[in-house]
């Protein structure tokens, strides 16, 4: 898997991520830049380095529905060259 396939991969994946989490405050990207940097990149045929960090807020409702906030921290560019490849 080439870098232009990385970034097509790591796209469909946050493309996903979004339709999974629509609401304000759920997905948020750290910059917002790099994710229209990644597209523009992939726009013009070509690769960008590294990735697109963010963070996942999820609501966990409990069996006594208490619901709690947590956030799970994610930064794709961390995640081995591998990842990608072996799916």
């Amino acid at each position: 898997m080439n870098n232009v396939e990385r970034n097509q991969t790591q796209l469909a994946e946050l493309d996903l991520l979004m339709s999974m989490y629509p609401n304000k405050g759920e997905l948020v990207f750290d910059d917002a830049a790099e994710l229209a940097d990644l597209r523009a990149a992939l726009d013009s045929g070509n690769a960008m380095s590294g990735g697109v960090g963010f963070t996942l807020h999820l609501t966990i409702v409990q069996v006594l529905l208490e619901s709690r906030l947590c956030p799970v921290r994610c930064i794709q560019r961390n995640l081995s060259v591998k990842y990608y490849a072996v799916m």
